[in-house]
């Protein structure tokens, strides 16, 4: 029978983890990654790309900014992917204090990085929307706006 060693070994209740504050650091770096991410993706993109009540203007934002509503889409799912590893991380860290406590923790965790994955798959959507021509030809120009205004 085999040990596992590592951060991520499974330890026996009540008994911490051996590298606390290596595991800590992880989760702090984790953590750091998921500010950035989410910040840029969230708190930068975001508020440019909308303008609030003006389709036209929102559609102009997504076609005038290609590569960086593209980069987005990225940083979004870097979020929510790095938000997962931090309260997995976490969870590890903390599951020697109370097993059931550190599992409430993953629950809205991953339903948040759900969200914030559908939240992504819309933003490419809306991209698609105004850089294809065929959804001007199905909706017509304002129809097809108002359409990537809703996905935002």
């Amino acid at each position: 029978m085999s040990v596992q060693r590592g951060i991520f070994a499974e330890q026996p209740v009540g008994v911490p983890p051996t590298g606390l504050k290596r595991l800590a650091r992880v989760a702090g770096v984790f953590y750091f990654a998921v500010g950035v991410a989410g910040g840029f993706s969230e708190g930068f993109m975001d508020p440019a790309l909308y303008v609030a009540g003006d389709p036209t203007a929102t559609a102009g934002n997504l076609v005038a900014n290609t590569g960086l509503v593209r980069l987005a889409v990225v940083a979004h799912l870097m979020d929510a992917v790095f938000f997962v590893l931090t309260a997995v991380t976490l969870y590890v860290l903390l599951k020697h204090v109370g097993k059931h406590a550190a599992r409430l923790i993953l629950l809205p965790v991953i339903v948040a990085a759900s969200i914030i994955s559908v939240s992504a798959v819309f933003t490419f959507a809306a991209l698609q929307v105004t850089t294809t021509d065929t959804y001007v030809v199905a909706f017509g120009e304002v129809g097809a706006h108002g359409l990537a205004m809703l996905l935002l």
